[in-house]
């Protein structure tokens, strides 16, 4: 059964800093449940599309490090989604949109969804979460 990788970002766009999100669920049998949970921050991003691309990147480069095999990777921000589930080039994120694609194929299954917002608080308030503790004004 394939670990669910849910990710998420917060921006401050007068700071370009970001906050990213990530947890991981997996069933080990019918009855348990496996949850661990990440965050980091970065400088120096230009949009929230872009924070968005590096919460993914950082959950799966997590993944790859803990030996995760199967992957269904779900995000919120649906643009990015629909990118990283075609060969569309996006030029302002290109270079990362690559490094996520490469990092594809480190898996044995690889699977990205689109899920509602709703559906993703926990990676969410991670993300939120990381960003007030650089960016303590920020207001989400």
């Amino acid at each position: 059964m394939a670990t669910l990788v849910s990710s998420d970002a917060a921006w401050d766009a007068v700071t370009l800093r970001a906050g990213l999100g990530w947890s991981f669920r997996s069933n080990t049998d019918v009855t348990t449940i496996n949850e661990t949970c990440g965050s980091t921050t970065r400088t120096h991003v230009n949009s929230a599309l872009e924070a968005e691309a590096w919460a993914i990147w950082e959950a799966l480069t997590q993944a790859k490090s803990d030996g995760i095999q199967e992957i269904h990777a779900l995000s919120d921000c649906q643009t990015l989604v629909k990118l990283l589930n075609s060969s569309a080039l996006h030029t302002e994120i290109q270079s990362i949109i690559d490094d996520i694609r490469a990092l594809r194929s480190s898996f044995k299954l690889f699977m990205f969804s689109f899920i509602p917002r709703c559906s993703n608080s926990k990676a969410d308030a991670l993300a939120k979460n990381a960003l007030q503790a650089i960016v303590p004004n920020h207001v989400p």
